[in-house]
């Protein structure tokens, strides 16, 4: 069956392939199969049908047919120039990929902008084949933009996309079909747009300025052409989408194992589906989630491709856990792995944003076919709003080393942050609108919704972007406190060296008591303000995190030290001098001559509204607004000598 060619004048709600391409970003690191999937999937959720039955997800590779391309050739290629190219290209490649979904409404609505009420939600036909932008209508939805479905067409070589669907209408259900391509040439031979479609003609108006328009072919019509080019039909009682991808853009970089490389990629694809919707996987029959199934097929002959259940997977058990407790639901108590809380704030404006659950695990029990999502930092943190599609996962780093049960174990920090359900907040200083919050973490999302980003939710006010602002802050700060907190707990088994340590700093810092003993601790410690003792007025302590090291590299040690600074106000100047200590545990103190210590101060971390100013040899002066302050500095010691602070007011 031949096709109409239609490649209008850009029109408006409309940009030009070019562009949309361009505003599309590739979602991270993600590659541009996993955009698609993700996008996909946001969209098939999206339409769901709302019962108590899962929604039914289906990637099938396939390798083309010659009656699958003659069909091609026959419906596009006899079109025009374009569409003759269109149809080689997509001959000589030979596979697609076909994305299916069902227990969905499908592409509902009108088929023209005709009488069309834009704001109707079931428009989902003119939104989703002819207009960008359209996004998501509320904070339960998952798309944010309406870019993404650009995906699809950026996955593909050719940028040509077959789009089929059944749908419930007026007097029971109506199938449809038409094909939609974005120019990825960018040369604009054949239209000034880029966009062209390619189904039945409609003569509108014999008015020029009206002119023709591209309707879909319906029932019978749309049925074969889609079976005609590989495509699997749908059930009498189903509605839902089906689109086919030709010449999807493969990666070579997935081992294959003796198989194709279409293959290689839908298994590399189906492990993403556990790593990003573990939670859609339903834990009561009343839940509705969604089913997934791979498959691919060539010759006629369809084998389907695993897919793990998170719960059989290590570390996704954890994390399908860790989610649960963030809703404030009973888990299991007697889990190996022990569960950490923290309730994720806003100071100012005060607001609750979510719950932060987390465990540590031993990295010896991740599968090793998941290695590459977890092999980067110690932390992995899935980021979750109430639709619960994994947005990111944010990477941390920071030294657990001392939590490793010996040389061959390896810790991990994993979990999830969970925003709150029900919650309505103020999104600009002013104050005068409030919005549910997954609005705006909705919001803040990129086109792709692979990451928060705090400019997007500006967008919405001011207070937006504090919102996702003081998520990251507060999650890596309750990581950080934890990882304290295991260290001093650790240390504290050593009452004898906490002893020693606190009677050296005696000597220095104001209101602590000590006995002035000389330190021959090692260069890892801990010390703490006494808490049977109240600070003095005004008065500063710190407590040691850790100096890692000795790391001898050209006859120089690197060192980190980590401490916390309290005081009842940092507003005041403070000076951090370095002291030295030789091999026979002797201290060499010299405030005045700084200059003479074998120490050299490379960086400093700390709070981003703290002032830090140091020298070559030391820290100078440091102020800051707040009371307590977090502090890192990384040091590059040129003699063998142990390292402590001393605080000076």
């Amino acid at each position: 069956m031949r096709l109409i060619q239609f490649n209008p004048k850009i029109q408006p709600n409309q940009m030009p392939s070019e562009g949309q391409y361009k505003l599309l970003n590739d979602g991270n690191e993600m590659g541009v199969l996993i955009v698609m999937l993700r996008e996909a999937v946001q969209n098939s959720w999206d339409a769901r049908i709302r019962n108590n039955q899962n929604i039914t997800f289906t990637l099938r590779g396939l390798n083309l047919s010659r009656e699958n391309t003659s069909a091609i050739y026959k419906a596009i290629g006899k079109e025009g120039a374009y569409g003759f190219e269109l149809s080689q290209a997509i001959r000589n490649v030979g596979n697609a990929i076909e994305i299916s979904d069902s227990n969905t409404i499908g592409l509902s609505g009108p088929t023209g902008f005709d009488n069309l009420d834009e704001e109707d939600k079931k428009n989902r036909f003119i939104k989703f084949v002819h207009t960008l932008g359209n996004g998501a209508q509320s904070a339960g939805d998952g798309g944010s933009f309406g870019f993404g479905k650009t995906s699809l067409y950026k996955a593909s070589k050719v940028g040509t996309v077959a789009i089929y669907t059944k749908t419930e209408v007026d007097d029971g259900t109506e199938s449809r079909f038409i094909i939609k391509n974005l120019d990825k040439s960018g040369n604009k031979r054949f239209s000034n747009s880029g966009v062209y479609w390619w189904g039945k003609e409609i003569i509108r108006s014999e008015n020029a300025d009206v002119g023709t328009w591209i309707e879909p072919l319906k029932n019978y019509e749309a049925d074969e052409l889609w079976s005609s080019i590989g495509g699997t039909r749908f059930g009498e009682l189903e509605t839902g989408v089906k689109l086919m991808v030709f010449a999807p853009e493969l990666s070579r970089d997935y081992p294959k194992s003796g198989k194709s490389i279409l293959h290689a990629n839908l298994e590399h694809l189906a492990k993403n589906v556990t790593h990003y919707f573990w939670a859609k996987w339903p834990e009561e029959a009343s839940q509705q989630g969604i089913e997934f199934k791979f498959s691919i097929s060539d010759n006629g002959n369809t084998s389907e491709i695993r897919i793990d259940h998170p719960d059989e997977v290590y570390p996704y058990q954890v994390l399908r856990t860790s989610l649960k407790a963030s809703k404030n639901k009973k888990i299991d108590t007697a889990a190996k792995e022990s569960y950490q809380t923290k309730e994720i704030k806003s100071y100012q404006p005060a607001q609750s944003l979510g719950n932060l659950v987390y465990a540590v695990i031993d990295d010896r029990k991740i599968n090793r076919e998941y290695d590459e999502f977890f092999n980067s930092e110690v932390c992995h943190i899935a980021l979750l709003r109430n639709v619960e599609f994994v947005v990111d996962y944010f990477n941390h780093s920071v030294n657990i080393d001392f939590m490793n049960d010996n040389v061959e174990s390896e810790k991990k920090i994993v979990g999830v942050f969970r925003t709150y359900d029900n919650c309505m907040v103020y999104i600009d200083t002013d104050k005068s609108v409030k919005k549910d919050l997954n609005e705006v973490y909705r919001t803040a999302e990129n086109q792709t919704h692979g990451s928060w980003s705090s400019e997007n939710a500006l967008s919405l006010g001011r207070y937006s972007r504090t919102y996702i602002n003081k998520t990251f802050d507060e999650i890596k700060a309750g990581l950080n406190s934890f990882v304290r907190e295991q260290r001093a707990k650790k240390v504290d088994r050593s009452a004898e060296a906490n002893a020693q340590i606190m009677s050296y700093l005696g000597q220095f810092i104001s209101g602590v008591q000590g006995g002035g003993q000389p330190f021959t601790g090692s260069s890892t410690s801990t010390s703490s303000y006494p808490t049977n003792q109240k600070a003095p007025p005004k008065s500063v302590y710190f407590e040691i995190i850790s100096v890692d090291g000795p790391n001898h590299v050209n006859g120089t040690r690197n060192m980190v030290l980590e401490c916390i600074l309290e005081s009842e106000s940092l507003q005041d100047r403070i000076k951090l001098v370095p002291i030295c200590a030789d091999e026979e545990g002797k201290m060499t103190i010299r405030p005045d001559k700084t200059s003479s210590l074998p120490v050299r101060i490379q960086s400093v971390e700390t709070d981003p509204d703290a002032s830090v100013i140091t020298t070559e040899y030391g820290i100078a002066e440091l102020s800051s607004e707040r009371k307590r302050l977090d502090l890192k500095i990384q040091l590059n010691l040129t003699g063998d000598c142990r390292f402590v602070i001393k605080v000076e007011r």
